[in-house]
């Protein structure tokens, strides 16, 4: 991942922790390794994830075994040269098929999001629309805010 996907997740995630901690939602998560059961033979590190209440009690304990044994909703992909539209594309399929309700695939560079929840894109959204989501009530971010907060440290560098 390069430093403007970098940015993008730094940010997103601070935008999410905050709706998810305050509302009590459960927890989102940063390059957590899931372990997503047999359908998928590799363990998946989504860059950003946000595990529910309902899925993750909030006293929970966490081991440090390699891999939680859940299924996030919700998993965002972050674009990047490393890590292309095909390499998304997969892992979006892979999510999907064992439970993950959404997907976010952000990219960047494009300034968009493409939003799944079955086979198809559900949403395209732009950098003048606004982000919102049912399975984090209270969240809503410009993507304006969120691209101009990543494309101007991109100038600066």
């Amino acid at each position: 991942m390069g430093s403007l996907q970098e940015f993008t997740v730094s940010f997103l995630h601070g935008k999410l922790f905050q709706v998810v901690y305050e509302n009590k939602l459960g927890f989102a998560l940063v390059e957590t390794l899931f372990d997503l059961g047999p359908k998928v033979k590799n363990k998946r590190r989504p860059d950003l994830a946000f595990l529910s209440a309902k899925r993750w009690p909030l006293d929970k304990p966490v081991s440090e075994a390699n891999g939680l044994k859940a299924i996030p909703n919700l998993a965002i992909e972050i674009v990047s040269r490393s890590n292309g539209w095909d390499d998304v594309r997969e892992k979006t399929e892979e999510y999907l098929s064992v439970g993950v309700e959404r997907v976010w695939v952000v990219s960047p560079r494009d300034r968009d999001i493409h939003i799944y929840d079955g086979s198809s894109i559900v949403r395209l959204l732009k950098d003048a629309d606004v982000l919102t989501d049912d399975l984090l009530p209270g969240f809503n971010l410009e993507l304006s805010e969120l691209f101009a907060f990543a494309g101007d440290r991109e100038k600066t560098s």
